[in-house]
Formats: structure tokens, sequence, C-alpha cells
């Protein structure tokens, strides 16, 4: 791919799609091209195409409801550099189906995907940075591995992408610093809040994310690999209206077969590991809490385990945190953390781990003689030490965009460590908006990451979940109250009435992904591309 040193057209015509690379920016005759023709539907009619629209690279090929479509990104908006290489991210792409039966449908789920914020190409390999080769976050792997396949100079079109976060920031106390956030998503076991949880039977947890923070600074550089994931048991909370749905754990011989095959992956990916949870021991956390402590403890593995909002309740018991964190980094091994959704509290702590890490890197003082553990932030102004904390805030609601549709909560604690009002309301928010989406859009967004992903090959959406419904469901509900208040002597017939026939209407508009396992559907809306097999 040379995003930097040239330019890419897509042309489409009636038995064929057209990419040329240009290696000069002006198309002439002049100009150094590479083309690719990629025949729809098998056709071997020898098409002359010429020219075309600017795009930024071929995302790959997708199968789903009986078709093979070419996804292309048709716009993006740079958003740094890294080694000298820009860095870009996605912002729309274009669909042509180049095989098989056409569903209007994928066009409209591929946009939709398309508007979650994170997706990162470059000319240099993001999915590489800081890490040893591991396909695993290379989002779109299957389908750019099924574009590569047959397309002979096809690596000068595809781009590797990654769905995650990048950000920079200068530093000029106590020396000039520059520093990065990189992150990035597996595409394994990928998905939204409530449809992935816990980890599948190879081992691989839900909402997997690895965490890059370099600094660098007079000729040297600060790196620090983190890690989150789902807890790596069999467990679920399937969507119910609660604003908090129930754990259901898996059994104990399932718990352990999947946390042993999850021990598997941490160990190809980065030899030692520690494991930092951050599980409330009571509510609706306790049963899984408690099931996680029980496989930590029995495998052996080192970790610490945190009742996180316990803690920072107590001055004594955060400081003990603090100076548990900085214990850990000096065993310089890789630090996976979590919470329940891996979200909130997790980046609040993934922050202080890095600002702990590279204070020490930099050969300041990180603990007072009080046995008070200081970080980068007590060695910055406030104005700089605002810069990080919104650079790590960033990361974070980029992240929770990406699960839940929302920004993350806590935000106020990464940037302030105190809780504030402001935080308060922007969290009330926040939480309203997660609960919208989990229980009314979330099914159709789950669908549609495991097509784009190339795991899903049919688009159905088992439960149609509709916002619009619910949210009639409760304008009645309102209307209807204030009528009723009107007519005391009735109004409580009527008003548990008015409530069970909403709680049904709710309910009828869940929204659940339907099974990966679903044969292709047809529907007469299909078009057959000439050369195309007969439905």
């Amino acid at each position: 791919m040379g995003l930097d040193s040239g330019r890419m057209l897509i042309r489409e015509g009636s038995c064929s799609v057209l990419l040329t690379y240009l290696k000069d920016t002006r198309l002439d005759e002049d100009a150094e091209a590479v083309r690719v023709s990629i025949p729809k539907g098998g056709s071997k009619k020898d098409e002359k195409l010429n020219g075309g629209s600017e795009f930024y690279g071929v995302f790959g090929e997708v199968d789903v409801n009986s078709g093979r479509y070419l996804v292309y990104v048709k716009e993006a908006k740079k958003v740094g550099v890294i080694r000298g290489k820009c860095v870009y991210e996605a912002k729309s792409a274009g669909t042509i189906l180049i095989e098989g039966l056409e569903d209007p449908a994928v066009h409209e789920v591929v946009a939709s995907f398309f508007k979650i914020p994170g997706l990162l190409f470059s000319d240099e390999d993001l999915s590489e940075i800081e890490a040893s080769e591991n396909t695993d976050f290379i989002f779109n792997y299957i389908p750019l591995s099924k574009f590569l396949q047959k397309r002979k100079d096809g690596a000068l079109f595809g781009i590797k992408a990654i769905q995650g976060f990048y950000g920079e920031v200068s530093l000029s106390k106590p020396i000039p610093i520059e520093c990065f956030i990189l992150s990035r998503r597996s595409w394994k076991n990928a998905g939204t809040r409530y449809c992935a949880r816990g980890a599948d039977t190879s081992g691989n947890a839900a909402n997997t994310v690895e965490t890059v923070f370099v600094c660098a600074y007079e000729g040297a550089k600060s790196v620090l690999l983190q890690c989150r994931g789902s807890i790596p048991l069999s467990w679920e909370q399937k969507i119910d209206l609660s604003y908090k749905p129930p754990v259901k754990m898996g059994s104990s011989e399932t718990n352990e077969y999947v946390f042993q095959k999850h021990l598997d992956v941490l160990k190809r990916r980065y030899g030692e590991f520690f494991i930092i949870t951050l599980l409330d021991r009571s509510g609706h956390e306790k049963e899984l809490c408690e099931a996680f402590d029980r496989e930590l403890e029995s495998g052996g593995v080192g970790h610490l385990s945190v009742n996180y909002h316990q803690m920072i309740k107590h001055p004594e018991e955060k400081r003990k945190f603090r100076q548990d964190l900085r214990e850990i980094l000096d065993k310089k091994i890789t630090i996976r953390t979590n919470c329940v959704d891996c979200l909130d509290r997790t980046n609040v702590v993934q922050s202080q781990i890095a600002k702990i890490n590279l204070a020490r890197d930099l050969g300041l003082e990180t603990e007072t003689s009080s046995g008070a553990i200081l970080d980068i932030d007590d060695y910055l102004d406030e104005k700089e030490t605002k810069k990080l904390a919104q650079l790590w805030n960033s990361n974070g609601n980029v992240i929770s965009m990406q699960y839940t549709g929302t920004s993350a909560l806590k935000n106020d604690l990464t940037e302030h460590g105190v809780r504030t009002f402001k935080g308060l309301l922007q969290d009330a928010i926040s939480s309203g908006k997660r609960y919208v989406n989990n229980n009314f859009t979330d099914g159709k967004m789950q669908e549609t990451i495991e097509v784009v992903v190339g795991v899903r090959h049919t688009l159905e959406n088992f439960t149609n979940g509709d916002v619009k419904t619910g949210a009639l469901a409760v304008l009645i509900l309102a209307v209807l109250m204030l009528v009723l208040a009107q007519k005391p002597s009735v109004a409580v017939l009527f008003a548990v009435a008015v409530v069970v026939l909403t709680r049904v209407l709710l309910f009828r508009s869940l929204s659940f992904p339907s099974p990966l396992s679903l044969p292709a559907r047809t529907s007469p809306s299909k078009r057959e591309l000439p050369g195309a097999p007969a439905a």
C-alpha cells in the first residue's frame, strides 16, 4: 500500500471493477500506474475502463446473504503521524456486489459500521506497533485475506485496518516528551456490550483491546503495552429491560476450560502477564467476581483483585493500591486489567499505570517519604496534566463508543482524580444512552460487526429491535397518565393496565442478534449479476 506516495482510483463497470494505483499524482499516459480488474459474477468479458473516483484502499470482501461484496474506504481523515507515516481514520465506505445476489440491506449495514469511530489504517502496520506480529488485531483480517487471495498486486490496494484509537500529545516538562496512545481491538469475539460477554471456547475474550503508550524523549523512549478484555469465563447478561441484567454463569467445568484456553491465548501473545481485576464483591457482580477469583487462585496466576468502588472511597486503600501498581510494574510484564465492561474503571486504572510507569522510566522519584506513590502528573503543570488526561479520556471514550455506543464513564476520575458534579451528570446521560442502545439497537449492531469482520454470512436480526416502538410505548404511557390524573377514581386500574401494555411493547422492541448458523435467506428484492449461478 502507498497512501503517502500515490493515490488510488476505483471505477465500477457493468461486468467488472477497476482499481488503479498511481505512483504519480497525475492521471495521464506518463503516470506510472498499476491496475487490478475484478470481474463481476465470474464474467470473463474484457471491459475497457479508465479513471474513476479517488478512494483510500480496499477493506476487503464480505460474503453475506448469498452475495459477495467488495468493501472500500471512500472517505478518511488524517489523525496523526506514526513512524513517519500518516494515520487515517475511515469515515465512510463503498460496497460493490461482485458475485451472487444483491441485498440492499448489506449496503446499509456496511455504511452504519463505518460510522463507528476509530477504524484506523496507515502505510505503517498499526497491528504490529510495539508488539509481535499478531493477526488477531487486524480487524479486517478475514475480508482482507479474501481480497488478497486471488488478486495479483492486491496488496497495493488492501489496507490493514484496526479498530481502536490513536492520539498524540506533546509535553514540555520536566523535559520535552512526545507521547502517543495506540489502542487496537481484537476481531475475535468482537461485538456489543450485552451481546459479547466472557470468552469463547477458544479462549478469546470479548472486548479485547491492546493499548500501547509510547513516549519519546532525548533519544530514548518509554513503551508500555497493556491489555483489557471481558472476564474470561462462560457468562452472559441477557437484556430484559432492567438497567443491569442479571449475570448468568456457565458450569464450573466450562469456566475452568474457557479460562485455561484464555491463559493459552495470553501466553501466546505476551509470554508473561499479570491480571488486575476491579470487580465489585457485592451486587450483580458478586457471583462473577467470586468465580473469577477461584479460577485465578486455582490457576496459580499472578493477580490483584480489588473492589474498585470500595477502594476509591478510602484514602489509605487508594494509597495501597497505587503501591501495588508500582510493584506490578517492577515485574516488567504485560498487565491485563478488567472490570465488568472493561471500559470505565479499566481506563482509569490503565491511565494510572501508564503515568506511574512514565515517571519511573524518566528516572523521577515515584514515592515520597510517607509512602505516597508519585506519577508523571506530579511533575507537570496544570495545563499539561490536563492535556495528558484528555488523551487518556479520548482513548476511553472511543473504545467505549465501539462497545456501547456512548462515551466512557468516570472521565472526571481520569482528569481530576476525584468525582465531580459535571462528571456525574455526564455519566447519567451516557448511562441513559447505554440503556437504550443495549435494549433496542445492539442486536442489529452485533450482526453488523460480525458481517463486517467476516464471521457472519447471514443478516437477519432475530428480533428486529425498534427504538421507535419503544419510544412510542413510553409516550403512550406518559399521555395516558396525564389523562388519568383527571379521573382519580379509575387512575390506579388504568395505570396498571398501561404499565403492563407498555412493558409488552418494550419487550417486543428488544434487539437480539440472530444465531450465526442461520441459513442464508433469499428475497425478491435481490438482483442477479451477469454470470452468477441461479438461486
